[in-house]
């Protein structure tokens, strides 16, 4: 290895301890500044031992309790017997070689989608939405912060791909061509020529990608921008991706219909990311949604996709061990008056610490949210 390779390396170290510290202090701010990370997730990607915290403070929810789940496991829903069969199939690039954690994987999986969709059975199950669920599940790790962070993107971010039919996912990949013609006029040409339809790129849209590579910190990169982003950002990171391979297509390819749609459909594996990310969110930055066509007369003007950014982004958020004390210390007072069967008050002359604490927190993250509304 050279030199220029060992300071290369040195830097990135260095870049990466860097971010680390500036996400340990973000994550223990009171209010915790959450554009900040947003900012990092989408420009420079979250460090992995980080990711399961900012994607849930990203999509405001609580990653340790989720009572609708274990409810949801109770009831039958619609797509059983096809959500069994795809997730049979899913999860065999990250568990190469050890067929007990595959097993185990797949269990979580099928109870997370099972009761995502029996809690909600205006949510429709496509073929994908497993693909998504696996990558949140490998980040999250439990079950319960798993069905939180998907419950949360399957009311938002990917609202539309959950719809009775794929129409409204159908006019989404009609907006990628002209994407293009925003972009490159004469690659724009080329597709018009050919005639070929944009459905190539519906694994791309579908999956966030996620169905295509086989490298999960690639993946995980990707679910840190489209997290933090406008749910139509997949679009954009794919309509940059076919402008990276221009040339190739324009000169290596011929201008029709199988032969462009064969070749997008199987783009390398290997992807200059770091380049791609930037120039996607500069290309968002010049033709954002609104100019890409009528989105409210395609999509409906009650569709996420019109309401971004949503209005639980703007709400207060608190670190984990201030909401996590206030959590325990409210369920020792209920636990002590359900043992002793005492009154409320009752409780609190028995304990006057416990619920002096109490007060504190309550009043500090009321003093908080206060401030912050006043600002």
């Amino acid at each position: 290895m050279t030199k220029r390779s060992h300071r290369k390396i040195s830097e990135q170290q260095r870049q990466e301890e860097a971010k680390i510290s500036t996400l340990s202090e973000i994550l223990l701010q009171d209010p915790i500044n959450v554009e900040r990370l947003r900012h990092i997730a989408v420009e420079e990607g979250i460090p992995n031992i980080f990711r399961a915290k900012v994607w849930a403070k990203l999509l405001n929810v609580d990653p340790s309790s989720s009572p609708s789940f274990a409810k949801g496991m109770q009831f039958p829903n619609p797509y059983t017997d096809q959500v069994e069969k795809d997730v049979d199939r899913s999860l065999w690039r990250f568990t190469v070689g050890n067929v007990a954690l595959r097993t185990y994987r797949r269990a979580q999986l099928s109870r997370v989608v099972n009761a995502l969709l029996s809690n909600n059975p205006d949510l429709h199950y496509y073929q994908g939405y497993h693909d998504i669920t696996s990558i949140v599940l490998l980040i999250a790790d439990t079950e319960e912060a798993t069905y939180a962070m998907m419950d949360r993107l399957s009311k938002n971010h990917i609202r539309f791909a959950l719809n009775s039919t794929l129409e409204t996912t159908k006019k989404i990949l009609e907006l990628l061509f002209p994407l293009i013609s925003f972009a490159d006029k004469e690659l724009y040409q080329y597709f018009l020529n050919s005639q070929v339809e944009p459905f190539f790129a519906l694994s791309w849209v579908l999956t966030w990608f996620s169905h295509g590579f086989d490298d999960l910190e690639i993946i995980a990169r990707l679910f840190d921008l489209f997290i933090a982003s406008h749910p139509l950002m997949p679009l954009y990171l794919g309509a940059q991706i076919i402008l990276y391979f221009k040339d190739e297509l324009l000169n290596n390819v011929e201008c029709e219909y199988s032969s462009i749609h064969g070749f997008l459909n199987n783009i390398p594996q290997s992807l200059p990311f770091d380049q791609l990310i930037p120039d996607a969110i500069r290309l968002f930055q010049k033709c954002p949604p609104h100019k890409l066509g009528k989105l409210t007369v395609v999509l409906g003007a009650k569709s996420p996709l019109n309401n971004w950014p949503f209005p639980w982004m703007s709400e207060v958020q608190h670190p984990d061990f201030l909401r996590e004390r206030y959590a325990k210390e409210q369920q020792k007072l209920v636990t002590k008056n359900l043992n002793l069967k005492m009154s409320p008050m009752s409780a609190i002359q028995e304990s006057p610490g416990d619920f002096a604490l109490v007060v504190v927190l309550l009043t500090g993250l009321t003093l908080v949210a206060a401030l912050a509304f006043k600002s």
